[in-house]
């Protein structure tokens, strides 16, 4: 496996180092990033911040680490000292994650830099009447989407200086713009969670995580990439590190090695390997009929066998086999709702690299691409998933990109066109008792069940199965009916 990417999103557009290593060869960038880990530092050290108001921390939606939360009520936000981070007479960008509480048909500040209510002396970037709203005092944008309560949702206002333009992004997608002049001043006082409005301090209900501040108007491209890319895993430097926006890192079991690929380092499977968490990162694979897209460079090695590339599951209840090769090579791409539904691939070459993408939505069901060309579809389906975040795990099979379709996990599905680019849902873990269960048993039972997903797991013959392995005895005793495969 060479470069992994998940998205939850519908597109997918040009990698996201790739756009970063390009960028910072033509920019010197500004950069402050607060991740809310239970303090309010800047990751980089210039911009820390000041919780105000005793605001309290929340699990993240990325499984890992901490959001803040905050009352409005309360007048809780953060605040970062005055004449430290400048907006003036330049290009930004700024995201974060929000997770709107309460009636949010009133302000509901995200970030703000404001000493003046007079033109060009004040920055407000909010929800206002459930829509996100950005201002450059007295030229203001409103995006034209409402934000329902109670969801996570990237957001983003970006300022051009080039063309004094502003513009509001939802779920990485513009959503609103219009003319404005720079930002004028030097000595505000900078606010997250909150805004200066009419005199008065207006803050944010809710979740807030992954704040970022850039001295550039990101491209559509970044910002997509920002809000949908969920991890990429390049495995350059024999590394699991997520090379994505959310530091999703991975961990090796088994015996995992890395090998020269089809662009630097692929990562090699063997009986037994797969990379997983040991937390549930994925909250996006547990939402009911949420999009998403995988892609990913697979080369089969030396003989078939039964394997599978990318499984997910929440522990011992609920678990599938996104991605499947046969004994024979077939490749089969599956989802779950009430029962199995799943297209056919084609028979994967050995000793050779084929682009895998796998993208789903209620509109277009499954879509299995190959090389960049859809090759089969469900049509309309629905997508039962489990209602909590999700592990992942990769295994099995050699696994590898281009310098344009890294292994990655988007939140969304693709096009055609984008499918080539980018995306993998590379999702799988078990707990320990079905971890055991899933790498000593899988290669048997598939053989037996034909990859379809069962509502559970009734050996026909024990014996039999004994005379393929002696482990599979431990596979019945930890009960195996705990899982649908």
């Amino acid at each position: 496996m060479n470069k992994i990417l998940l998205h939850f999103d519908i597109r997918c557009e040009k990698s996201y180092v790739k756009n970063r290593a390009a960028r910072a060869t033509t920019v010197t960038l500004v950069i402050a990033f607060w991740p809310f880990d239970n303090n309010t530092l800047d990751l980089y050290g210039a911009y820390d911040g000041t919780l105000i108001g005793n605001g309290s921390y929340t699990t993240s939606f990325l499984g890992y680490g901490a959001a803040l939360n905050f009352v409005q009520s309360s007048s809780q936000f953060v605040s970062i000292a005055s004449s430290q981070l400048l907006l003036n007479s330049r290009s930004f960008t700024i995201e974060a994650w929000i997770y709107l509480r309460g009636s949010a048909v009133t302000d509901y500040g995200i970030f703000g830099q404001c000493p003046s209510t007079s033109a060009n002396l004040c920055f407000d970037f909010m929800t206002r009447s459930n829509r996100l709203y950005c201002a450059i005092y007295n030229n203001s944008v409103q995006g034209g989407s409402t934000l329902t309560l109670n969801t996570w949702y990237h957001v983003a206002c970006v300022y051009d200086a080039s063309t004094q333009t502003q513009s509001v992004w939802l779920n990485g997608v513009v959503d609103g713009s219009s003319s404005a002049s720079a930002y004028q001043d030097t000595s505000g006082t900078t606010t997250i969670g909150a805004i200066y409005n009419s005199s008065s301090t207006v803050c944010l209900n809710g979740y807030i995580d992954q704040v970022r501040y850039e001295t550039i108007a990101k491209t559509a491209s970044e910002i997509l990439d920002d809000a949908t890319l969920y991890v990429y895993y390049s495995f350059d430097s024999s590394s699991l590190i997520d090379n994505g926006p959310n530091g999703i890192n991975g961990t090796s079991f088994g015996n995992l090695m890395f090998t020269a690929g089809r662009v630097n380092e692929a990562a090699q499977f063997s009986a037994g390997a797969y990379i997983s968490y040991t937390y549930t990162p994925f909250y996006f694979l547990g939402i009911l009929n949420h999009p998403f897209s995988i892609s990913l460079w697979a080369k089969p090695m030396g003989s078939y066998r039964a394997s599978t590339l990318v499984f997910v599951d929440k522990g011992a209840s609920w678990c599938m086999h996104f991605l499947v090769m046969t004994s024979t090579g077939l490749l089969s791409a599956n989802l779950w709702n009430g029962g199995n539904v799943g297209v056919n691939g084609p028979i994967l070459p050995l000793n050779s690299w084929t682009h895998i993408g796998y993208t789903y939505s209620t509109t277009n069901g499954i879509q299995l691409y190959i090389n960049s060309t859809l090759y089969a579809t469900s049509g309309s389906i629905t997508f039962s998933a489990s209602g909590v975040p999700m592990y992942m795990h990769v295994k099995d099979i050699y696994l590898r990109e281009t310098d344009e379709g890294k292994q990655k996990i988007y939140n969304k599905p693709i096009s055609i066109a984008e499918n080539l680019l980018q995306n993998i849902n590379t999702l799988v873990d078990v707990e320990t008792k079905r971890k055991k269960l899933f790498n000593d048993c899988y290669d048997i039972l598939s053989s037996f069940l034909n990859f379809y997903y069962l509502q559970t797991i009734d050996p026909p013959d024990k014996k039999f199965l004994l005379d393929y392995t002696k482990e599979f005895d431990n596979c019945i005793s930890r009960n195996i009916s705990l899982c649908r495969y």
